[in-house]
């Protein structure tokens, strides 16, 4: 007998907010703890990896967030697999962005001040981005 978790369109919302804000509070907590052991002015950095994270959301993740939670609503099963809140493509995306931040993050040649920038970068778009998911799902 096969084992398929299953959820409803509205379980997959908050499962897909939960795993970008895992993902997002996880590079913010190294982002923000690599600025404040080796930055000499960690406040302008903050505000560097914050705002560029900012723009980062509005010019890409806002469209990319919005197509997964279309995606989702346009399900038509009455309980889909528990991780379909992503397709294939982006299963790989996320497994080619794990694997560049672990080679980056262990990369001698990158000061940890600048990596920490950048992930910072990273992890607002990831967190505003779960606040639409769960924004849909209290909203469907």
């Amino acid at each position: 007998m096969l084992l398929k978790p299953t959820t409803t369109r509205r379980g997959l919302l908050f499962v897909a907010g939960t795993v970008w804000a895992i993902a997002g509070g996880l590079l913010a907590y190294r982002g923000l703890s690599f600025i404040a052991e080796e930055a000499l002015h960690p406040v302008v950095l903050f505000v560097i990896g914050a705002a560029g994270g900012a723009l980062f959301f509005v010019v890409l993740f806002r469209k990319i967030s919005a197509r997964h939670i279309l995606r989702i609503l346009r399900i038509t099963h009455e309980r889909p697999c528990l991780f379909s809140f992503f397709g294939w493509k982006s299963y790989l995306m996320m497994g080619l962005m794990i694997t560049l931040g672990i080679l980056l993050r262990n990369a001698s040649f990158i000061p940890r001040v600048e990596l920490g920038t950048a992930y910072l970068m990273m992890a607002v778009p990831l967190l505003a981005s779960s606040f639409r998911f769960f924004h849909s799902g209290v909203k469907m």
